[in-house]
């Protein structure tokens, strides 16, 4: 079959009925190839600020201090992180596909093919679709592309007309192209952190009811509203919490007494396994952070007990070896820039700005 901007316009409305899958797959070909300059020439709403991001993200996962959402406040909030999903994978196809253009000039800019010429020196404006003395031939973004590369000019549209020519070559390999695009763009808005939920957050008499645990490497991590589970990134394992008052406000030995009333159960299903795992996971979550509370206590004691009165030997060496456990952990769970703020510690040392202890 003829390509699509070389047939004659009462042809191809003819086979409509004629050969309606040939048709079907010569307009499918079209859209796919000319859907990179489409995307390239898109003016993309900017993004939502991380903050506001952040804030959604603390709601829908019903952190200690934010008020969650209602049934239509969710619904709306769900559609608005799937519209950002979407623009910010349009945002990188746009940046991929425009090949080196700025993000302002091709954002409010369209390509006219240079090779669609019909041999007079005219060039056919993809806008207007049709050279002047032609009305049955298809031009413009449906013309064939030849092998290679293929020469355009993007022209600025303004208010005042069209201003300025800026060369532009786009590759016509366009299967690679996309293929890189849909490796590199995220499929995702939410983030899902590595660091155990524990070192995030409180989880003491939380109420997690209705909501997914979010499982990573065997480590709870955090806790999200089923509603937006499609916005997760692979790799996650998720399991809904039941609606049962034992979730309402989370204690520890609660939960050591219901996963062994469980596990020693006659029930075998699927939902009893998962329930198993979330139980464990918030088990271990709690044991660690009832340790660090015991932890960061004495230590917090000790402190002030050295800056008060003094500490004897024996106290000094156990301040010292819980600071170095605390450290140890900081380094392991957090990215922070941690060797650079001791690096300032011993500078703000040598300044006489804090006492050497050492």
């Amino acid at each position: 079959m003829e390509a699509l901007a070389e047939m004659d316009l009462g042809f191809l409305l003819a086979q409509v009925s004629d050969d309606p899958d040939s048709l079907r797959a010569l307009l499918v070909n079209e859209i796919e190839r000319s859907l990179p300059d489409i995307i390239s020439h898109l003016r993309i709403p900017p993004p939502v600020s991380k903050n506001y991001t952040k804030m959604i993200e603390s709601r829908l996962s019903g952190k200690p201090g934010f008020r969650r959402y209602n049934a239509t406040e969710r619904k709306r909030v769900v559609q608005q992180l799937e519209d950002e999903s979407f623009l910010r994978n349009l945002r990188l196809a746009q940046e991929r596909y425009s090949n080196g253009v700025q993000a302002g000039t091709a954002k409010r800019a369209r390509a006219i093919p240079t090779d669609y010429s019909d041999g007079t020196g005219f060039v056919v404006d993809p806008v207007q679709r049709t050279a002047p003395g032609r009305t049955s031939q298809f031009h413009g973004p449906f013309a064939p592309h030849k092998q290679g590369r293929t020469n355009m000019i993007v022209t600025s549209v303004t208010s005042q007309g069209l201003q300025g020519e800026l060369p532009l070559e786009i590759s016509e390999d366009s299967d690679a192209r996309t293929a890189r695009i849909e490796k590199d763009i995220a499929q995702t808005t939410l983030e899902v952190p590595d660091i155990p939920i524990e070192l995030q957050e409180p989880l003491a008499d939380r109420d997690i009811r209705d909501l997914l645990a979010l499982i990573k490497s065997g480590r709870l991590v955090g806790f999200i509203e089923p509603s937006v589970q499609n916005l997760l990134p692979k790799g996650v394992n998720k399991i809904r919490v039941p609606r049962t008052r034992i979730y309402a406000g989370l204690d520890l030995e609660n939960l050591i007494a219901e996963y062994h009333k469980l596990a020693i159960s006659d029930l075998v299903s699927r939902d009893l396994a998962d329930e198993l795992q979330l139980l464990d996971g918030l088990i271990v979550a709690m044991e660690h952070e009832a340790q660090w509370s015991r932890i960061n206590t004495r230590r917090f004691h000790l402190i002030n007990k050295k800056h008060s009165i003094g500490l004897k030997h024996d106290e000094k060496e156990e301040l010292d070896a819980l600071d170095q456990l605390a450290q140890k952990q900081m380094y392991a769970v957090q990215n922070l820039p941690f060797a650079e703020l001791a690096m300032l510690k011993v500078y703000a040392r040598r300044l006489g700005f804090e006492e050497d202890t050492g």
